[in-house]
């Protein structure tokens, strides 16, 4: 019995496999990536909290991102942006945002915490900073979410407001020209904790870099590809043994 595979479907299966085997080294190359960007990330959760002063002197913020910091400063005179969205204690909510201008440096748009949407503009009220200097800390993050993103028009409940995540908007709508950054102010909270309801907004933030299954990616297309190539043989097999019988009983 000799192994003859079809022509014509042995060059669909090289194909295949160079597909298959480029997409399952592309993962394993991303996963490399993400590892690193990871321990970055990890490196950076465990530096010494960003200052003032090297805020002010920065010229590229993307080191800071996931790195701690203690701001002194004061709230800009604006009114809070509201994010949608946001779920604590099992009730909806908002996160209030609002410009903070760095003493002796930039303005940062700040996530100052949750409040419920039943009570917001009370609590709005309530929460107001005024124009008291505080210290703020917290953790450094990028703007996330579409530039471009609508915001949703005032309601009898609730406030005009942006959909979750929507950080990139906000800091480009906001009548302050604020750095590339957001400002997550509150302790650090181990995973599983519950944040404290003592006070609003409620505040407090886990680290949350994301992480993909590029290696079970890898794997999935590794899998495909021998799949393919034991089918291709096995169907390879089969006609041989095919035309062995035809040629002997021709």
């Amino acid at each position: 019995m000799r192994f003859r595979p079809a022509p014509v479907p042995t060059g669909f299966v090289a194909i295949g496999l160079i597909i298959l085997l480029n997409l399952g080294a592309w993962q394993l190359r991303r996963n490399t990536t993400r590892k690193a960007a990871l321990s970055t990330v990890e490196m950076r959760l465990d530096a010494d909290p960003a200052s003032n002063a090297e805020i002010a002197a920065a010229t590229d913020y993307t080191p800071f991102q996931w790195r701690k910091a203690n701001l002194r400063g004061q709230f800009h005179d604006v009114p809070p942006e509201y994010l949608a969205g946001r779920f604590e204690f099992g009730e909806p909510g908002f996160d209030l945002i609002q410009p903070f201008q760095i003493e002796d440096g930039p303005s940062i748009q700040v996530v100052r915490g949750w409040i419920p949407s039943s009570d917001w503009q009370e609590l709005t009220e309530q929460t107001d900073p005024g124009d008291a200097t505080v210290t703020l800390q917290g953790l450094l993050v990028q703007p996330l979410g579409e530039d471009d993103a609508a915001r949703i028009p005032e309601s009898d409940r609730s406030p005009s407001r942006w959909r979750k995540d929507s950080f990139a908007a906000v800091r480009l709508a906001s009548p302050v020209e604020t750095i590339p950054l957001v400002l997550v102010v509150g302790p650090q909270l181990d995973a599983g904790a519950y944040k404290s309801r003592e006070s609003y907004p409620v505040t407090g933030y886990v680290p949350k870099p994301k992480s993909l299954p590029h290696l079970q990616y890898a794997v999935t297309w590794f899998l495909l590809a021998a799949t393919l190539l034991t089918i291709w043989a096995a169907a390879g097999v089969k006609r041989g043994a095919r035309l062995d019988d035809e040629n002997a009983t021709a």
